[in-house]
C-alpha cells in the first residue's frame, strides 16, 4: 500500500462504465488499491449520471463529458486526499487537475486521443502548448495518445505506425520535457496496453501512457501495467513521491 507523503496514480482507457457491475467493480477495486488519483478515459459519463457515480465512488470526481458511447474523460480523487486541488483544463479531450501540496505544485492532464493520422498531430500540437502555458514544478501527462514512442519496442504485433505519428509524439514528448516513466523503469522490454484479436491475428501494441518532467520523474518510485477488468486497454500506475512532510497516523 502507498501512503502519504507519497501519491499513486493510475489511469486507463475503461471502454465504458455506463454498466452498473462494471462500474462498481472499478471503483472497487481503485479503492482497494488506494490509488489516489484515477485517470480514465473514454468513460462514456454524461451529465445525467454524475450525481450517481460520484456517490458510488465518495471522493471527488472530475468529468468531461461524452456521450452513451464514447468518449468521457474523468479524473477521480480519492475521499481521504489530503491535498488542495482545483480543475484546471477542461477540453473535448483533455481534462486537467492542480495539485497544491506542502512544498509543491503538481500539474496533471488526462489526455485522450483521436484516432485518424492528421486529427492525432493536430491534437498533439494543442497538448503541447497546453502543458507548456502551465507553470507546475511536477507535470504529469497521462492517457491513450492512440500512438507509439517507438515502432520497434511498443509494438508486439501488427502494422507499424507512419514514421510522421511516432515523430509527433515524439516531438511532444521533447518539446514539453517528459519522460516515458515506465520505460525508464523497463529499458528494452517490450509491453502492450492495447490488444485485439483480428481475423486471426493478434494485434498488440503500447498506446497508453504515463509521462513526467524531470522534477516528477525524479519522485518516481516505481511503475507497472496490469490488466483491467472488461476492457482492451490495460492500465497502468505510477507512486510517487509528492511531500517531504511526514504525517502522523491522525485520529
Amino acid at each position: 500500500r502507498t501512503l502519504f507523503p507519497y501519491t499513486t496514480l493510475f489511469r486507463s482507457n475503461v471502454r465504458g462504465l455506463r454498466n452498473t457491475l462494471k462500474r462498481k467493480k472499478l471503483f472497487k477495486l481503485f479503492k482497494e488499491n488506494k490509488h489516489d488519483v484515477v485517470c480514465l478515459q473514454e468513460s462514456y459519463i454524461t451529465k445525467n449520471v454524475f450525481d450517481q457515480w460520484k456517490k458510488e465512488w465518495g471522493g471527488d470526481m472530475i468529468y468531461c463529458e461524452g456521450t452513451n458511447h464514447g468518449r468521457g474523460q474523468l479524473i477521480l480523487i480519492r475521499k481521504q486526499f489530503p491535498y488542495e486541488w482545483e480543475v484546471g483544463t477542461i477540453h473535448e479531450r483533455i481534462l486537467s487537475v492542480k495539485i497544491k501540496t506542502d512544498n509543491k505544485h503538481i500539474g496533471i492532464f488526462n489526455i485522450y486521443a483521436p484516432c485518424s493520422l492528421k486529427e492525432t498531430k493536430e491534437f498533439f500540437n494543442y497538448v503541447k502548448n497546453t502543458v507548456n502555458n502551465c507553470e507546475f514544478d511536477m507535470k504529469i501527462v497521462c492517457g491513450d495518445f492512440n500512438a507509439v514512442l517507438s515502432n520497434d519496442l511498443d509494438i508486439i504485433s501488427g502494422e507499424k505506425h507512419s514514421a510522421s505519428l511516432v515523430k509527433s509524439f515524439n516531438d511532444l514528448a521533447d518539446e514539453c520535457e517528459l519522460n516515458d516513466v515506465w520505460r525508464i523503469f523497463n529499458a528494452e522490454n517490450k509491453e502492450y496496453t492495447w490488444s485485439r484479436k483480428c481475423c486471426n491475428n493478434f494485434i498488440a501494441r503500447r498506446l497508453d501512457y504515463i509521462l513526467l518532467n524531470d522534477n516528477a520523474m525524479s519522485e518516481a518510485l516505481e511503475t507497472n501495467i496490469f490488466s483491467v477488468p472488461s476492457s482492451d486497454h490495460r492500465g497502468i500506475y505510477v507512486n510517487l513521491k509528492v511531500s517531504n512532510v511526514k504525517r502522523g497516523p491522525g485520529y
